[in-house]
């Protein structure tokens, strides 16, 4: 989040920024805190659902994004949480291990959630 953004400005924007899509939030999961005691960091997570509305633009990395390599790749949510499983399975890298283990429990609960609303 930039300064003084509200979260679900920031989740609306980085959805337009990185997937090139405007979105509405159609509900709010909730928030994730991550501490990481060894190297003394925490950041908080705000999880939201979302549909997009309009047309899709290209995507807008920044240098950062770029030089890592960031694509997407759509797939169905099942695979999604295949790979995501297999991931943090094979992590070992200690921050890599609280994003992947993070990103797993945002993508269980939203496929409870979106599960249920069938």
């Amino acid at each position: 989040m930039e300064e003084g953004e509200h979260p679900k400005a920031a989740f609306l924007r980085e959805i337009e920024e990185e997937l090139g899509y405007k979105a509405n939030i159609v509900h709010e999961l909730g928030y994730i805190e991550e501490h990481k005691s060894m190297t003394c960091f925490m950041q908080r997570s705000y999880c939201y659902i979302a549909q997009t509305v309009g047309v899709c633009n290209e995507p807008r990395f920044t240098e950062q994004e770029q030089a890592l390599g960031l694509s997407i790749h759509w797939m169905t949510m099942d695979k999604a949480v295949e790979l995501m499983h297999a991931s943090v399975l094979h992590s070992y890298d200690y921050a890599a291990k609280f994003m992947t283990y993070r990103d797993q429990l945002i993508l269980a609960e939203s496929y409870n959630f979106l599960s249920c609303a069938k």
